[in-house]
């Protein structure tokens, strides 16, 4: 008889043990799924692009194009026409910041 009343506390110091496990496994990976590019957010990161070429002087925007290489990654490009130089395409990407935010370049 002495054996059977301890099984419940047993039980539940393995189960305290297994939740706090979880818990910091859960904390030390972060959530289980990351927010990716949205279609939205893919047309905010070109129209960012865009406006941010259009602002230099002299620099007429073509196009701007990003696809999906991944939930949080797109690359693509831009195409500026420059006055001295004609037509010229600059590859970008752009990934999603600690906050979500969209962090993009063109090189």
């Amino acid at each position: 008889m002495s054996g059977t009343k301890w099984r419940p506390v047993v039980a539940v110091a393995m189960l305290s043990l297994l939740a706090a496990g979880y818990a910091y496994s859960r904390y030390q990976t972060g959530p289980l799924s990351v927010r990716g590019f949205t279609d939205a957010d893919v047309a905010l990161v070109e129209q960012s692009i865009r406006t941010e070429y259009a602002r230099r002087n002299g620099l007429k925007v073509a196009d701007v194009k990003l696809t999906r290489e991944s939930p949080t990654r797109l690359t693509g490009s831009v195409k500026v026409n420059v006055p001295s130089f004609g037509m010229i395409e600059k590859a970008c990407e752009a990934s999603l910041g600690d906050r979500g935010q969209p962090i993009w370049q063109c090189n």
